[in-house]
């Protein structure tokens, strides 16, 4: 069972990574890593103020003002190494 989340987990960031396009209103792109007053996450989707951050299963940890979100990396939408996961 547990293979099977891991299998579902990698092929959702996957998916999530390959989908990432331009950039937010705020200047973030979804897959963004960013960190946030709710901790360290990814940016997964903004509203016309506020950004929403998740963490690494992709499970929000909130819609936080875009003020208070500092980008950490860029998601360039590529991963070569299924491994480091």
């Amino acid at each position: 069972m547990k293979d099977e989340n891991d299998a579902h987990n990698i092929y959702s960031l996957v998916r999530h990574l390959v989908n990432s396009g331009s950039t937010t209103r705020h200047g973030l792109r979804k897959g963004n890593l960013v960190k946030s007053p709710q901790g360290i996450g990814y940016v997964s989707g903004d509203t016309e103020k506020q950004v929403s951050v998740s963490n690494a299963n992709w499970k929000q940890l909130g819609q936080i003002a875009s003020s208070k979100v500092q980008l950490i990396r860029r998601s360039n939408g590529l991963y070569c190494c299924l491994e480091d996961l």
